[in-house]
């Protein structure tokens, strides 16, 4: 299945408009890429997603959909956020502006889907902005997936989840309260996605955060390279013994078991 075979739509909300690819039936998940974009390793998620019987929509928030990843790739777009004003990538205690466009095009799909309450994943770049979406009441199952923001440039960005207190307060009282659960994912020796942040996660929401760390550390049983980042995608295996696959059934059944 290629992006061509998605339907695609402009969502605009307060002057922002962005384009989104939308294919399946179901319960919805908002699917937000890592960088550079969607490429053919996230679309191949999100027909996997469509298999399993949900609503996808996938905003493409940066790059070209459908190109391949490299790291020159990866590169020019990273440039690119860090100068565009709708991210902010050394934010520690406020969330980028995008999440205000994201948190209503969620609404969007619930509404669409029957108020039934929507699932949202995001990775890297975009992997706390699924925490910040968990505002919105139609949010019931949000997924962080090697979380990348603020950049880990030093100890005190490592441990910061790019939300403000006052959306932190929120999301607490929803998962304290066992109305919600986050579930968060990542390579243990990723230093792009620091062990600090899902520590700091583990702190604020209690068992309220479930964690999968995969093993990434020298002479791993499964050979998994320490530089590993994009679970889902890039570094997934699709052998069923492999925990990148066991991994993604664990995010299927979390989907499936909250949203269905």
């Amino acid at each position: 299945m290629k992006i061509e075979e998605y339907e695609l739509f402009n969502f605009e909300h307060k002057g922002i408009s962005l384009p989104v690819y939308k294919r399946g039936k179901g319960a919805g998940i908002v699917l937000m890429h890592e960088l550079p974009g969607i490429t053919p390793k996230v679309l191949e998620f999100s027909n996997a997603l469509v298999a399993r019987g949900f609503t996808v929509w996938m905003p493409s928030l940066t790059g070209i959909p459908g190109q391949e990843t490299s790291k020159y790739a990866i590169a020019k777009q990273l440039v690119k956020v860090c100068i565009r004003k709708e991210f902010h990538m050394l934010a520690k205690s406020h969330s980028s502006p995008i999440t205000g466009w994201l948190r209503a095009l969620c609404c969007k799909l619930d509404h669409v889907t029957s108020r039934q309450g929507i699932g949202v994943l995001g990775m890297c770049f975009t992997g706390n902005f699924a925490l910040t979406m968990m505002v919105e009441t139609c949010v019931k199952a949000p997924v962080v997936c090697q979380p990348y923001l603020p950049i880990p440039l030093t100890p005190a960005f490592k441990r910061s989840l790019h939300l403000s207190q006052e959306e932190l307060n929120i999301i607490k009282t929803k998962t304290l309260d066992n109305e919600l659960k986050v579930l968060g994912l990542r390579f243990s020796d990723d230093s792009l996605s620091p062990s600090d942040r899902f520590k700091c996660l583990k702190n604020e929401l209690g068992n309220g955060f479930e964690a999968i760390e995969i093993d990434s550390s020298a002479g791993n049983l499964h050979h998994i390279s320490q530089k590993a980042h994009s679970a889902l995608t890039e570094d997934f295996n699709s052998n069923t013994d492999h925990p990148t696959y066991q991994a993604r059934e664990r995010i299927f059944q979390f989907f499936e078991e909250t949203l269905r």
